[in-house]
């Protein structure tokens, strides 16, 4: 079984990685996870703009291959954070998971010259917490404390959470060089999943 997200060994693992191309990988694969999130809230209660979060996404990539950022970058993040929805607004299981998506493309491509290893276990975080909130009204957990975080923990959504980040970072501290035969390989299991780490689609 998964153990509970570390942030501190997430850090330390993130930390290991021999460039920020590294870390700026794994960024990405997290934030294309949470993306079909945004996409599954925009469609339930017609509202949002999952486009622009996907041109972000898509120049996330070309940057990881050694492009230069797209001239339309800051008119598309400005686009992207008028469109990230306000929890009071919505009264709907999606809101949150879209949030977290929302914010983690955001975070990923304000500074994609060297993201900071913090803004990276944060995306990770968001991450987690997406199936965490979601996990609690899924099940409609009623418990508390320790008891509701081992709940949580074992449930196979969490489960499945934990070992994607770990076994994602693991296969990049295996990675010396990114080159573009490496990167369009991620880029062909990591790009567009089928469904999201809560499983819409």
């Amino acid at each position: 079984m998964e153990t509970e997200f570390d942030q501190k060994k997430v850090t330390e693992q993130l930390n290991k990685m021999s460039s920020q191309k590294h870390r700026f990988a794994f960024a990405i694969s997290v934030c294309e996870r949470l993306y079909p999130n945004y996409i599954y809230f925009s469609r339930h209660h017609n509202w949002g703009n999952p486009n622009v979060f996907r041109m972000c996404l898509d120049a996330a990539w070309e940057v990881l291959s050694g492009k230069e950022k797209p001239i339309q970058m800051e008119e598309w993040l400005t686009e992207c954070e008028e469109n990230i929805p306000d929890t009071e607004d919505f009264d709907s299981i999606f809101v949150s998971s879209a949030l977290d998506a929302s914010t983690s493309i955001v975070a990923l491509l304000r500074d994609t010259d060297s993201i900071a290893t913090d803004v990276v276990v944060e995306i990770a975080s968001f991450a987690r917490d997406t199936v965490d909130m979601y996990v609690q009204e899924l099940e409609s957990m009623e418990f508390y404390g320790a008891e509701l975080e081992e709940k949580i923990l074992k449930h196979p959504l969490m489960q499945a959470e934990l070992k994607s980040q770990r076994e994602t970072i693991e296969s990049i501290l295996a990675i010396k060089e990114f080159d573009l035969e490496k990167i369009s390989y991620l880029e062909s299991i990591w790009k567009q999943p089928k469904t999201s780490n809560i499983g819409f689609s």
